[in-house]
């Protein structure tokens, strides 16, 4: 890795206007370029969201490297680097992690 990789870091501020997201994902380029364009990316995070809301958390973390692996594997080849994001309402059930609304 160069030294001056730093440089090659993006960031952006977006403005949270009426309800905050459910959830953020960030990740490096390598899980973006899996994918042959926007739409094919698109339907990846909203089934994360629903996952996240009727399986709970632990369900996500269980299968994420995997589903990356497959993401890689048919697309960039690339290492891939991703960080999931989530609120938790205040009557998400404590025991299983799922949220309830």
């Amino acid at each position: 890795m160069p030294e001056d990789a730093w440089r090659e870091v993006r960031t952006a501020f977006q403005r949270i206007a009426g309800v905050p997201p459910a959830l953020i994902v960030a990740a490096t380029d390598g899980y973006g370029n899996s994918f042959r364009d926007d739409q094919s990316f698109l339907p990846g995070r909203l089934r994360s969201a629903a996952l996240l809301r009727q399986e709970g958390a632990k369900y996500l973390e269980d299968n994420l490297e995997g589903w990356l692996t497959e993401a890689i594997c048919a697309g960039s080849g690339d290492d891939v680097t991703v960080g999931m994001f989530y609120r938790v309402p205040i009557d998400a059930h404590p025991s299983n992690g799922r949220l309830t609304s």
